[in-house]
């Protein structure tokens, strides 16, 4: 009986925890004094038209990345002036190919090819840039296999950017197969 009212104490205690949000007076569940502040003065600061994606990973400071205005239209054929990429079919061993590209600051225009292993069978891919894998500025939509979609990026400023591909199509996330790049933007 007595190990019985313990228990009942303990999960009256969780729930209480939960209800507050505390585990001591004044500090969040699971987080120190400073952490605490940080996520305070994060929040604080946050502008309301800012939202994380997905596929972001919490920054470490409290200041938001950036986004970069982007468009995704399908196309037959690469307007003058764009980058093209072929984004590879193989599950195993997806690639963007050519993966190491520059383009000019500003505005830059990609022709994206999704191949099909046949017609239009296949994975489907994306690409999404940023400073490093996991802090996206701009992401394209996906692009089906057999398919091509000019993806243009506007307010890309000097500076060397990781792009990778975020689907997972049940063999893994594609950039975790190594389905990444290096963009540099010149000035």
């Amino acid at each position: 009986m007595r190990s019985l009212g313990l228990r009942c104490f303990a999960v009256a205690t969780v729930i209480l925890s939960v209800i507050t949000g505390c585990t001591s007076v004044g500090q969040p569940a699971g987080t120190s004094s400073a952490a605490a502040v940080t996520a305070s003065s994060a929040a604080g600061s946050a502008s309301p038209s800012t939202e994380a994606s997905p596929s972001a990973k919490p920054s470490p400071s409290a200041t938001p990345i950036p986004s970069l205005a982007s468009t995704t239209e399908l196309a037959a054929k690469a307007p003058a002036g764009a980058t093209s990429i072929d984004m590879t079919p193989d599950a195993d061993k997806p690639r963007f190919k050519p993966d190491a590209v520059t383009v000019k600051a500003g505005t830059a225009t990609f022709f994206l090819t999704s191949v099909a292993l046949t017609g239009t069978f296949g994975p489907f891919h994306d690409m999404i840039i940023g400073p490093e894998i996991g802090t996206p500025l701009a992401s394209s939509r996906s692009v089906q296999p057999g398919t091509s979609a000019v993806f243009t990026v506007e307010g890309l400023a000097p500076g060397t950017y990781q792009f990778w591909c975020n689907t997972n199509t049940g063999h893994g996330l594609h950039y975790k197969l190594g389905m990444v790049g290096t963009l540099t933007v010149t000035p």
